[in-house]
């Protein structure tokens, strides 16, 4: 289980990110939320299924949560893919925008009260 650590255990793997991203906001939408993707047909990358699919899973049932509409977008830029995850809910109260500053987070406060994280997925290269 994951919290066991035996997400670690699994082996990276291609994986089409804009199928697993689509089942996700499909899932989203069959219960009855706004949510659309906008993704170039089949992007392949390596990693772990159910990593990915947990982490995006709680990325977009936050947003459904704040939010009333959600933006799932995936684009490429530099050799990287992009995934933003967007809605148009309240955001975090200025008194809760805290980091501890002994850890690092890709995340960041574009606009207040809005969190923006970046994670850099790599395309999958056969040899």
């Amino acid at each position: 289980s994951y919290l066991r650590g035996d997400e670690a255990a699994e082996v990276q793997r291609p994986l089409d990110l804009t199928a697993l991203l689509g089942t996700i906001v499909d899932d989203a939408r069959d219960a009855d939320n706004d949510v659309s993707l906008v993704s170039p047909h089949h992007i392949v990358i390596r990693g772990r299924l159910i990593g990915l699919r947990r982490a995006f899973s709680n990325l977009v049932g936050n947003a459904v949560r704040f939010g009333s509409t959600v933006s799932v977008t995936v684009s490429r830029a530099e050799g990287a893919i992009i995934v933003a995850v967007e809605d148009n809910g309240p955001g975090i109260p200025e008194d809760q925008l805290k980091w501890p500053s002994t850890n690092p987070s890709p995340c960041v406060y574009l606009v207040p009260g809005k969190l923006q994280c970046i994670i850099q997925i790599l395309p999958f290269r056969s040899a």
